[in-house]
């Protein structure tokens, strides 16, 4: 009866019929698992310090829940109590359950989350790794530590992390090992190659294809089949797939904005600070979409309809700290392509554009897509300066494979302004940055294919 009414939603009625329960009974084991349950009412109503307590009190009886334990621990970490997590770990260990791979496991993961948030990151890997020796047909630990490296690691590590969400998905197919696969795939591809491969873009569209095939509900899986479309043809297809690249992006931002209405609307009935967490994650989701629309929209040539949405964006994201930097560079990206056609380019414009690429987490990305607008805007001395910015950012962060990766743009920009004015500084300067990128990796075929460019051109 008191699980009936937790899935009805009638919260007060279910503890109170679970209470009934639990006076009624002897048995130890089922005290412990009557107090689980207790505690999983009071966090789905959003008392969090009433789960604590009959967590607690689930603990502390002779025959605790692994459940519980887990639940326990968890809750602390939600809570910021790390005192209550290690203790919860602890009791986890002395569980006759301990060595399976469902607890052991959790344990792992739980205890890699609060090395994770105590800034130990080399720890937390090391912590999912060694639960990995014992359980390497995990599909569970496959896709944590897939998860891990995806949130955590630099941009470069996402084949490793493409291929632990492959190994998964060997074991246990499922939605998260499909996205990770899918995902990495494309961002790997896109952040750290300058050519083309048919076969890897082709294999990431068809690994999101299965994922929103297995399930269509996740708006997660349209936005990554956008994403990936949107990958294919800009790197493949070119612009005339575009009109698909783009209806596939307006897709999975309503699907989006769906999620995000119905979790908001949820809002107004229930408060809990798991659903507010959901918003959080649809939030970010939407916005996701939403430049994934705009890139669909410029890479078709629509210039006007994404300066439109990303200025609505940018005025409805104003002064939020996650999103207002990057839906502001999206802005002046848009406008300067728009007013460009329209001959209304200002040096303002330009000077904006600059400024928002110093400073933050992303400034190399940005300067790296500046430089290609003003190439194509006809202005190599301004995309020159902020290839050179990306070059300086990457040398100071010990980041020498993306320092590669610029030095070898800022070549290709070099060579064709060569071929068009036929200017020997431009020459001179392909040579130098080849040089550079040969020291950094002398065994790249593609500066070598560059080096016979340069002097074909």
């Amino acid at each position: 009866m008191a699980l009936s009414y937790y899935f009805d939603g009638q919260l007060e009625e279910s503890l109170q019929s679970y209470e009934k329960s639990l006076s009624l009974t002897e048995d130890e084991r089922d005290k412990s698992d009557i107090l689980v349950a207790m505690g999983m009412v009071a966090y789905t109503a959003g008392n969090f310090d009433l789960a604590k307590s009959h967590l607690l009190k689930s603990s502390q009886t002779k025959l605790p829940s692994g459940h519980g334990l887990i639940a326990l621990a968890s809750l602390g970490l939600l809570m910021g109590h790390h005192t209550l997590v290690n203790a919860a770990l602890d009791e986890i260990k002395k569980h006759p359950d301990y060595r399976t791979e469902h607890m052991e496991g959790s344990c792992a993961y739980l205890d890699s989350a609060l090395s994770l948030i105590q800034g130990s990151v080399v720890e937390a890997k090391r912590k999912i790794q060694v639960a990995l020796i014992r359980y390497p047909k995990s599909s569970t630990m496959w896709n944590k530590l897939a998860t891990f490296i995806f949130q955590r690691a630099p941009i470069l590590s996402l084949e490793v992390a493409g291929r632990c969400a492959e190994i998964a998905s060997i074991h246990h197919p499922s939605d998260l090992s499909l996205m990770i696969t899918s995902a990495a795939s494309i961002g790997s591809k896109s952040f750290a190659s300058t050519s083309s491969d048919i076969a890897h873009y082709t294999a990431s569209l068809h690994t999101a294809e299965k994922a929103v095939h297995t399930n269509p509900k996740s708006p997660e899986n349209w936005v990554l089949l956008a994403t990936a479309a949107l990958a294919k043809s800009v790197f493949i297809e070119g612009v005339d797939s575009s009109s698909t690249a783009i209806s596939t992006a307006r897709l999975a931002l309503l699907k989006a904005e769906e999620n995000l209405s119905r979790l908001q609307e949820a809002l107004k009935t229930t408060v809990s600070k798991r659903l507010v967490a959901k918003i959080k994650v649809a939030v970010n989701l939407r916005v996701h979409a939403i430049e994934t629309l705009i890139w669909a929209y410029l890479h078709g040539g629509n210039y006007e309809l994404a300066f439109l949405l990303s200025d609505n964006a940018a005025s409805q994201y104003e002064g939020d700290e996650n999103f207002s930097k990057d839906l502001l560079f999206l802005k002046i990206v848009t406008e300067m392509l728009w007013k460009s056609k329209r001959n209304e380019l200002s040096n303002d414009l330009l000077s904006s554009a600059m400024a928002i690429c110093d400073g933050g987490n992303d400034s190399i990305r940005k300067y790296k897509v500046l430089s290609s607008v003003c190439f194509q805007l006809g202005l190599p001395l301004v995309s020159e300066l902020a290839i050179r910015k990306c070059i300086k950012l990457a040398a100071q962060n010990g980041l020498a494979k993306t320092q590669c990766t610029c030095l070898i743009h800022l070549t290709l920009l070099s060579i064709k302004c060569f071929k068009k004015d036929r200017k020997e500084k431009w020459f001179d300067l392909a040579e130098e940055a080849l040089s550079e990128a040969t020291r950094l990796s002398p065994d790249d075929q593609l500066i070598g294919d560059l080096r016979d460019a340069l002097h074909n051109a």
